[in-house]
């Protein structure tokens, strides 16, 4: 947000008070309607949170920006000019985002002293070698200060168990059933420090009327807590989101059901399988489908929708599932999802992840897709030639309803363009969006050559069907001309391409 343009204008009759248009401020939608309404006055009539909010937008410090109405950090360890702004802002309630993760106390404490009421969304990862002996109560106790918190997103960095650990990981998750965190998240990360993990989840489900959980990697956690935990899930109604990953002895949440408010529900989805949890038993999936019987999940999560979809209690639940989400084991995990994708009405948007390279496979998934009315696609596997590449593009014009496709593997390269140019440039006339990725990433001094080449190879289609995003700017002026955006492109298929060269 920059500081809006300033004309001479007459200062306005007394009616119009700082405190006035600073209270009408508070209310303006967007930045741009924002920096036009507070043109219109002189900087007279600007209150000093007005006045330190243009200050804030003209700061040269690349950690903050203001986005109104709305404000994002980098770092907690700011200057002492950039606090006084904060400070000075308080009146006009902007949410304050710490975006930048949270590592230390240094510069915590004058933050919150600062902008403390200001801050809703916080991120903390613990690393036990950059604490000191007391550090985790305080940053615990700065935590619980913010009372605006609404996001706090905890991570341990680390698995390897040590002295600092055992005493400072433990003090700072007492800020987990913190009154005013809406969504909570808590990546353990194997850490085995922390057996009252599961109590202070269990505290924050009875205590605050939470909307998101997420909960993984738990090793550590006391088993006497299950029962506890379980009971906390059952007896909360305001929960929207849950995600649940190795949290070791929750299974099927032994009987419980969970929230009739839930709509977005993970459970044990994995990215590799170095993650694998142990194959789920006929008695946790009965338990599981129990759980979720009154729901009405549009996002549902797990590597055995198979099994679930057939299980009486779980019968009805799915028919409102518009998005899932799973890890393919194998062939034959892969052909039990593809019987049951058809069955599912509402479905629209599908994610898959395996580490299986079978074309075979592949080619399955979508020919069942022909039979579903699928917008959107994301499939990855890091293994996946070029081949794997030319199914997916192919497949797509005879999927008539898909808008959106992304597609990942280690293997691809720009150079593989070149031999699925046709099915590339046929898949672009169908889609609204196409982002094909590789997943290892390359510093700024890339070889660009072979990139380069296929944006030049598209711009010579005729009627390129293509918009790139992030256009290099060394490119030809007329490949840029032809893969930009115009009025003439608003049907255009939008294309992000970030692999190797």
């Amino acid at each position: 947000m920059t500081r809006p343009c300033k004309t001479a204008r007459a200062t306005p009759d007394g009616l119009l008070q700082p405190g006035l248009i600073e209270a009408i401020a508070r209310f303006v939608p967007s930045a741009d309607d924002f920096g036009n309404f507070l043109g219109a006055f002189p900087e007279e009539l600007w209150t000093p949170a007005l006045t330190a909010l243009m200050a804030l937008c003209e700061s040269r410090h690349e950690e903050l920006r203001v986005y109104w109405p709305s404000i994002e950090l980098d770092d907690t360890d700011l200057p002492p000019e950039l606090l006084d702004l904060l400070r000075s802002v308080a009146s006009l309630r902007l949410p304050l985002h710490i975006i930048g993760t949270v590592r230390c106390l240094q510069g915590l404490p004058a933050l919150v002293a600062a902008a403390g009421p200001l801050i809703t969304t916080l991120m903390v990862e613990f690393e036990a070698e950059m604490l000191s002996t007391g550090d985790g109560q305080a940053i615990a106790d700065l935590i619980l200060q913010c009372s605006s918190l609404r996001t706090l997103d905890v991570s341990v960095m680390s698995d390897v168990q040590n002295d600092n650990e055992v005493s400072e990981l433990p003090a700072l998750l007492q800020a987990i059933p913190h009154p005013a965190v809406r969504k909570l998240a808590l990546h353990l990360h194997q850490a085995r420090a922390v057996p009252q993990a599961g109590r202070l989840v269990a505290q924050w489900l009875r205590t605050v009327p939470g909307e998101e959980l997420v909960f993984s990697r738990a090793p550590g956690m006391d088993l006497d807590d299950v029962p506890s935990l379980c009971d906390a899930f059952q007896a909360n109604s305001t929960l929207t989101k849950i995600a649940v990953h190795d949290v070791p002895g929750l299974d099927g949440f032994h009987g419980r059901r969970l929230p009739r408010t839930l709509r977005d529900f993970s459970w044990n989805v994995f990215k590799s399988r170095l993650d694998d949890p142990p194959a789920p038993t006929d008695a946790i999936l009965d338990d599981l489908a129990h759980a979720l019987e009154h729901t009405k999940l549009e996002k549902l999560g797990c590597n055995y929708i198979g099994n679930l979809r057939w299980r009486l209690p779980a019968w009805t639940l799915v028919d409102h599932v518009r998005s899932i989400d799973c890890f393919i084991l194998d062939e034959a995990h892969m052909a039990e999802l593809c019987v049951v994708l058809p069955t599912l009405p509402a479905l629209a948007s599908i994610s898959v992840r395996t580490t299986v390279p079978s074309t075979a496979m592949l080619t399955l998934l979508c020919r069942t897709l022909t039979r579903c009315h699928v917008t959107k696609l994301d499939i990855s596997c890091p293994s996946f030639d070029r081949e794997a590449l030319k199914v997916v593009l192919a497949a797509v014009p005879d999927l008539p309803t898909l808008q959106s496709v992304h597609a990942a593997s280690d293997l691809w390269t720009n150079l593989d363009l070149f031999y699925c140019c046709r099915e590339l440039v046929a898949a672009g006339r169908h889609l609204k969006e196409l982002t094909l990725d590789e997943n290892v990433t390359y510093g700024p001094d890339e070889d660009t050559t072979n990139y380069d080449a296929v944006l030049r190879m598209l711009s010579l289609v005729a009627n390129p069907p293509f918009v790139v995003r992030n256009l290099p700017e060394h490119i030809e002026g007329d490949v840029a001309e032809a893969l930009s955006q115009s009025k003439d492109s608003p049907g255009r298929c939008t294309l992000c391409l970030r692999l190797a060269s």
